[in-house]
């Protein structure tokens, strides 16, 4: 986004500079070398040039790469604009340009919503990419022909520089500098206040698929209607929108996500929208005459760009939460009421005077926004102050998002966002144990538990040195594996978040107190498992553990035909291949399903419900991948017909929910479902509240009942008493 915006300021100055500068046939004479020489870099396809090599960063990298690949083409689409709404008022001086503006917004909307749904879903990358030019190459000419008709309707004219007079017969207004700043800033607020909302609705609230194109489409219709012409835009109504929608945005916000999905997308989305459309409305009222069109747009421009930068890489480093989503607000409320003070006195300079009416409603929507103000900056003051109780020990932020260690009792916890990325009970005996989605029963323990016995079985029978494991995990979390290692084991994690490797080390246990040392490798865990392909790594791993798509927005790259090869040829020729599924949004289980079989393995589905009083324990689905067809009979024979009640074996999603995903074709359409909250969450704030009490659920039982030891044909023994148990 930071560098589309970026780049964009530099085709509006573009446009600016040679309407001012050149004359006519000069401005489509440079248009068209330009765009000849765009064509030449197309189709747009990075090469592996770009892949990082260490665990930096990827902000400024990513710039480069969009900057080398797209920069030049995007660059001259973003002219498009403001360049031929000036050539417009050349060649029909009686029509408003602003409308086009409105126009152009309409299609990149209808671009926005279509692309995921029709362009995605149908073509691969490589297809995308050959549409794409040929529609560049129709732009081209169509911009090519434009430029020729007002060199031939401009006749001997078109020597001359366009706005050397007024074409349109009016007095040329002087713009004093609170104006050109208002042009600025109001933009600038928008464009914060959309990236705010999409970081609070991408991160804290829940990534569902697509989110992130309603606050984007909200505010491309804000330009829509606001541009199209001055009546759609009514401060009556607009105004007192954004301060209910920012009250009641702000309360969203404190509840957190108790509050079910659909509302929260709903109040933030309200907010973002409120806020756009007085941001741009005051804007689209104070537009200057056609002769400074250029530069009102690339003022427009530039201050989206400050927007994205500030909230992309000044509030990462500045704040620990996404604080800037409440300071945006009270900038704009009151930004928005000087714009609308400015144009009242301009009106009453004009018309030499304001009615009663107009000033009665200023004077309503003045003492509402300022209302409004003040209640954001006391719910900004309160959300820092949250964030700074004594149960959260820390808030740190980057690139990748917020993470949260907390203390709850005797549990500490890591969130990212508001996803919670692990846990671990602070004392002894439990503080060394796998907890969450990594316990005896889950997919992970399952395979954990074969492994070591028939480790120790072949190590005892002389086909291995030693009885110990390979163990290798894509995504470190809290370290939770840890727990799982034994003296004799290896083991190896890669993680893409240098804070998440900071936090795991020094504010938990299971990497401290683990048997082995782990190591950890930074970067992406995809790219240095192709390293480690490329260079031929001695270590082959006798599980690797992929859990990095429980968060709801997935690295797709990660699950790929092409990422589960690499996968696989870093297994032994018996491994397996534990991918964690759970997820709130998607049906991940058949992708995985189907790419196996394609490659050869078997897949198997284990679903882990602990039953009441089983808290150490998470829901959790996981596909183990294998050619080892000993281990899934294993696990059909140990678990297959509900034998366990906590775990599922092959209860596979509907075959429709399933995608063929390769590095050139990934869609999640297919796979997307929605889950109805209801208002279950109601009942609970009531709870919370105490208003209502709530029912008892029986006494509470053991969290840890007697685990056979699996795959060994020789049971444990059922007359240990229950200090045995704990100790073993």
């Amino acid at each position: 986004m930071l560098f589309f915006q970026s780049a964009l300021v530099l085709g509006y100055a573009y446009s600016h500079f040679i309407t001012q500068r050149l004359t006519a046939r000069h401005q489509w004479i440079l248009h068209t070398v330009l765009l000849l020489i765009a064509i030449l870099t197309l189709p747009i396809r990075p090469t592996d040039y770009w892949k990082p090599d260490s665990g930096e960063m990827p902000t400024f990298r990513i710039l480069l790469l969009l900057a080398a690949s797209v920069g030049l083409p995007f660059i001259l689409l973003s002219t498009t604009g403001p360049l031929i709404q000036a050539w417009q008022t050349q060649t029909h001086p009686d029509r408003s340009p602003f409308r086009l503006f409105a126009l152009s917004n309409f299609a990149s909307l209808l671009a926005l919503i279509s692309y995921p749904f029709v362009f995605e879903s149908n073509l691969a990358l490589d297809e995308q990419s050959w549409f794409w030019s040929i529609g560049f190459g129709v732009f081209a000419l169509c911009a090519l022909c434009s430029g020729q008709l007002l060199v031939k309707s401009l006749g001997e004219a078109s020597n001359e520089r366009l706005f050397q007079k007024d074409v349109s017969g009016h007095t040329v207004e002087k713009v004093g500098g609170l104006k050109i700043a208002l042009w600025l800033i109001l933009p600038m607020l928008a464009s914060v206040q959309l990236l705010a909302t999409t970081n609070l609705m991408t991160q804290e609230v829940g990534s569902l698929p697509f989110l992130w194109i309603v606050p984007l489409s909200l505010y491309l219709l804000s330009f829509i209607i606001c541009f199209d012409h001055e009546r759609w835009y009514i401060r009556s109504v607009f105004f007192p929108f954004f301060f209910v929608a920012a009250i009641l945005s702000c309360l969203v916000l404190e509840i957190g996500i108790s509050v079910p999905i659909f509302f929260q997308v709903l109040g933030y989305a309200a907010v973002c929208f409120g806020a756009a459309m007085c941001c741009h409305g005051e804007l689209a009222r104070s537009k200057p005459g056609p002769e400074r069109l250029t530069m009102f747009y690339l003022l427009i421009s530039i201050g989206g760009a400050l927007g994205g930068v500030f909230v992309a890489i000044i509030a990462p480093r500045i704040f620990v939460g996404f604080y800037e989503f409440q300071f945006s607000l009270i900038a704009a409320i009151g930004f928005t009421l000087l714009a609308y003070a400015m144009q009242t006195r301009k009106m009453s300079k004009e018309e030499g005077g304001v009615g009663v009416g107009a000033l009665c409603l200023f004077a309503g929507i003045l003492v509402f926004g300022l209302a409004v103000a003040i209640f954001e900056g006391f719910s900004a003051k309160k959300k820092i102050a949250d964030d700074s109780v004594d149960a959260i020990l820390l808030k740190t932020r980057n690139e990748y998002g917020t993470l949260t260690v907390s203390d709850y009792e005797d549990v500490r916890k890591l969130y990212h966002g508001s996803i919670e990325h692990g846990y671990q009970f602070k004392d002894s005996p439990w503080r060394g144990l796998p907890s969450s989605y990594y316990g005896p029963l889950s997919g992970v323990g399952v395979a954990m538990t074969y492994l070591r016995h028939t480790a120790e079985a072949d190590w005892e029978e002389g086909g291995r040195d030693n009885k110990g494991i390979d163990i290798g995990v894509i995504g470190l979390g809290v370290g939770t594996i840890c727990g799982w290692a034994e003296a004799d084991d290896t083991l190896r994690y890669f993680e893409i978040n240098p804070d998440v490797v900071e936090l795991a080390n020094r504010d938990f246990w299971y990497i401290k107190d683990c048997v082995v040392e782990p190591e950890v490798k930074l970067g992406d865990a995809r790219l240095l498992l192709e390293k480690e392909v490329d260079n031929d790594d001695p270590r082959r791993y006798d599980i690797l553990i992929a859990d990095a798509f429980s968060s709801d927005s997935i690295p797709m790259h990660l699950l790929t035909l092409e990422s589960m090869d690499i996968y696989l040829k870093r297994l032994k020729p018996n491994g397996i291949l534990a991918v964690h599924v759970s997820n709130r949004f998607l049906y991940l289980e058949n992708v995985v399903r189907l790419l196996a079989k394609e490659l050869g393995c078997e897949a198997i589905l284990l679903d882990q419900e602990p039953q009441d009083g089983e808290d150490f324990y998470n829901s959790s689905s996981w596909v183990l991948v294998t050619r080892d067809q000993k281990f899934v009979d294993a696990v059909q024979f140990e678990f297959g017909d509900d034998q366990e009640p906590t775990l599922s074996v092959d209860y596979w999603p509907e075959e429709r929910y399933t995608a063929r995903w390769t590095d050139d074709f990934s869609s999640i359409v297919p796979v997307i479902y929605w889950d109805n909250d209801g208002f279950e969450w109601f009942t609970e704030k009531l709870v919370d509240l105490g208003w209502i009490s709530e029912e008892e659920d029986g006494e509470d039982e053991s969290e840890f009942d007697e685990i056979d030891f699996m795959f060994d044909e020789t049971p444990v023994e059922d007359d240990k008493d229950e200090d045995e148990y704990e100790d073993e």
